[in-house]
């Protein structure tokens, strides 16, 4: 009741956040006196961001999502910088676990992973699929409509980016793996 509302939001989304925050340490409280805690890797993963309701094609911010790998016997505590995405929980935690496995996801191993920008691909509103890799972020269209933006230094904004010819492949390529990942999703 005393923390304010950050603006943007309501009381009730507040509210939300903080029954959120007391589940999660409510369930390790929990699990830390059972003989299985320093045997799991508990995962824990936001439905979506925060509808902060703006006017971006696609809401970048919105995408952002939380994910939180607590393994105390095995993890030290870290925080990833780059880009990842959801489909990287999964090769993540089979990272973590160890041993060998095959996927046909396009996801990446977040902890093991050192070098280059990362990916995460949206969509949204089911009319326009966008990819960002590192500060840049292409955009298709329903229409069919390419652009492309960069992230100015410091802050959120995009800025328009000339779309040159190397990028406009690197985006199209990413494109090309989300609509059939999408197509793929929608036949079941």
């Amino acid at each position: 009741p005393d923390t304010p509302v950050p603006p943007g939001f309501e009381r009730a989304e507040l509210e939300n956040f903080r029954y959120a925050d007391w589940a999660v340490g409510e369930l390790v409280r929990e699990a830390r006196g059972k003989p299985f805690f320093d045997d799991t890797v508990f995962v824990f993963v936001g439905d979506h961001g925060v509808h902060l309701r703006g006017r971006e094609l696609v809401p970048v911010d919105e995408n952002r999502v939380p994910v939180l790998f607590f393994a105390p016997r095995v993890l030290p505590p870290a925080r990833i910088a780059r880009v990842t995405s959801q489909v990287d929980v999964i090769p993540t935690l089979m990272g973590i676990l160890g041993g060998s496995y095959t996927t046909t996801g396009f996801g990446q191993d977040a902890l093991a992973r050192t070098q280059g920008e990362g990916f995460a691909p949206m969509v949204y509103d089911r009319k326009r699929i966008a990819l960002l890799r590192g500060p840049r972020l292409g955009i298709f269209l329903e229409n069919g409509e390419e652009l492309a933006f960069r992230r100015r230094e410091g802050g959120e904004d995009f800025l328009p980016e000339s779309l040159t010819p190397d990028r406009k492949d690197e985006h199209r390529d990413g494109i090309a793996l989300l609509q059939m990942a999408e197509t793929l999703l929608l036949s079941g």
